[in-house]
């Protein structure tokens, strides 16, 4: 756990640099020991007049603990202000509901595909997709343990070339480092507070950027780099993905409460067939302000509400289960239905690859929260694994057995689950289900709006936004450490969105995130090559051209899906991407200023 807030003094006041010291500004006569923030210093769009640029942490508290001081990548992950609270099983109760949240909505599949085909993709998929992106989240979060994910990756792929990895430093910077550090005191004290070591890894030279590798940012008329666009237009998309897929999640409860209201008589009011009610609206109110109130308690509550959500979102599933083996419908023949490949004249590809792509998309998401994890090396490493066996069987399981209930393949479409609760337990046992898919997508707006936030609040802390809007969603709840009005900002937008129709939604969604995703693969390559030598407390076996060949089955299953698109989400798409072009002109033009980089 991390220590007690009033432990640390976070000090925003702008720094004079110390040309002497490799290791930056000393405050030798208060016995203090200065870190810079390390990620906001190298970001492209940092500015020296930028409260967060130029940030220093003031360790006051010699208090260790596994959040940060329990491995080598909290060395880097000091300058974060959040609370360290994240654990192993947070973490797998939030990668749950990042990615699929159980089997609800995949019915589709046996209606698009040969059962076989099924089978096999299930097989498939942990292999060519979920293993291969999550290893890639947990090296780069490691890399770069901050709130924000994927946008700091990019950030940090695409900077110029002369900038140095924020935390590395060559053999000789490393020696200079050390031997200046041994003419301080080795330790950090106050007369209030227990000293730390200057072995700490928090301390630890070989982790902190030495003033002469490192450069700050100005702004200029003339010149700019294309990673600041290129930053900027991908935040921008991959924020606007995480509200795609947020609005879908309140439209589906509607259509979950509708089934139930309707199994019992009650005449349906808040769902039409022309789309979004005044009193679907309400119900979508009451549902985003309990996922928010969720979220301004911070991300320990959502952790763990993932956790009892999960829980509660397979319990009907595993009755589903024990009912079908009770009732005789897993027997010898079990297997020839599942390998059956009735039905592949009629396969629909392009159906079939989104739904695979569109459930198992989200391994990611959890990087948004990386400076929120006690002990980041051990949490991420155990826990993304271990979600990614859970999520397969979590889905594997109940379609396989719904459908040797009835393997009818025309049948199975969205939603049919309920028929099979009903045949299985009756209108208790379908209720029951129904009411599990209204906590499924409880739970993935949940976790949706937790790192939809933590990705504005990163890109609050640069200078792709104006000062007074990146003020504002910058700004923490001090007691809970909680970006609250990025928080309140994301479910406003929501709310906004749930009135477009949800087919759109979701053919937009999909092929938006694929985009982000081939950026995504890109920039891991692409870090192996300009960051070779930076520490990495994770690291996938092989060279950096090795690195290519772990990302080359994801981006052929995301090219496919991106082939068989329709001509409306690649329309979406690309407004999308143009409006992120024109915010980007406009930033410039409004602050009359474009940035460049220079060296300090």
């Amino acid at each position: 756990m991390s220590s007690s807030p009033s432990s640390k003094l976070i000090d925003f006041a702008s720094d004079h640099e110390d040309e002497d010291s490799p290791l930056g500004h000393h405050h030798h006569h208060h016995h203090h020991h200065v870190v810079r923030n390390p990620i906001a210093q190298h970001h492209p769009f940092n500015d020296t007049t930028n409260d967060y640029a130029d940030s220093n942490v003031i360790i006051e508290d010699g208090s260790s603990n596994d959040g940060q001081n329990g491995n080598g990548s909290d060395a880097h992950a000091g300058s974060s202000s959040l609370l360290r609270v994240v654990s192993v099983p947070m973490m797998i109760g939030m990668c749950f509901f990042s990615v699929s949240g159980g089997p609800y909505g995949m019915e589709g599949l046996f209606s698009s595909a040969p059962p076989l085909i099924v089978l096999i993709s299930f097989v498939l998929l942990p292999w060519v997709w979920s293993l291969c992106l999550s290893f890639v989240t947990i090296e780069l979060s490691l890399l770069y343990p901050e709130d924000g994910g994927s946008p700091i990756w990019i950030s940090q792929a695409f900077r110029p070339l002369m900038q140095a990895h924020p935390f590395s430093l060559n053999n000789e910077e490393a020696k200079s480092s050390n031997s200046s550090s041994s003419t301080h005191s080795s330790t950090v004290s106050s007369s209030s507070s227990p000293s730390i070591s200057s072995s700490s890894p928090l301390l630890s030279s070989t982790h902190l950027p030495s003033a002469s590798s490192t450069s700050s940012m100005t702004f200029s008329r003339k010149k700019f780099h294309a990673s600041n666009f290129i930053s900027f237009v991908y935040t921008f998309v991959y924020w606007c993905v995480y509200q795609l897929d947020g609005a879908l999640y309140p439209i589906i409860i509607l259509q979950y409460v509708a089934q139930i209201a309707s199994a019992y008589g009650i005449s349906d009011t808040i769902t039409s067939a022309s789309g979004m009610t005044w009193q679907g609206w309400l119900v979508c109110l009451v549902v985003v302000s309990l996922v928010t109130a969720f979220n301004l308690t911070g991300a320990a509550i959502v952790g763990g509400a993932s956790i009892v959500l999960g829980i509660l979102t397979m319990s009907p599933f595993v009755c589903v289960v024990i009912l079908a083996f009770v009732r005789g419908y897993i027997n010898s023949s079990s297997w020839g239905i599942w390998t059956s490949m009735e039905g592949s004249d009629d396969m629909n590809l392009g159906l079939f690859i989104s739904m695979v792509v569109w459930n198992a998309i989200g391994w990611e998401d959890v990087a948004t929260v990386a400076g929120e994890v006690a002990n980041p090396a051990r949490t991420f490493s155990r826990a993304l694994p271990l979600a990614v066996v859970l999520d397969t069987l979590s889905n594997l399981v109940p379609l396989a057995i719904g459908f040797c209930v009835h393997p009818v393949q025309d049948d199975w479409q969205e939603g049919y689950f309920g028929q099979i609760a009903q045949i299985l337990g009756g209108a208790p046992l379908a209720t029951i289900l129904s009411l599990g898919g209204i906590i499924s997508n409880l739970g993935l707006l949940n976790s949706d709006m937790c790192a939809s936030s933590r990705v504005l609040f990163w890109w609050a802390k640069t200078d792709m936004l104006p000062s007074k809007v990146s003020n504002l969603l910058g700004k923490l709840y001090f007691k809970r450490h909680v970006p609250v009005f990025s928080v309140l900002f994301n479910s406003a937008i929501v709310l906004c969105l749930v009135w477009i129709p949800f087919d759109l939604l979701l053919e937009f969604d999909v092929v938006a995130m694929s985009l982000c995703y081939l950026i995504v693969f890109i920039s891991f390559v692409r870090l192996r090559f300009v960051d070779a030598d930076a520490h990495r407390d994770f690291k996938l076996p092989g060279s950096k051209w090795v690195s290519i060949i772990y990302v080359l089955p994801p981006t052929a299953l995301l090219l496919l899906q991106l082939i068989y698109a329709s001509s409306t989400a690649w329309i979406c798409a690309g407004g999308l991407v143009g409006l992120s072009i024109v915010m980007f002109l406009l930033n410039w033009k409004l602050n009359n200023r474009l940035p460049h980089h220079h060296k300090a």
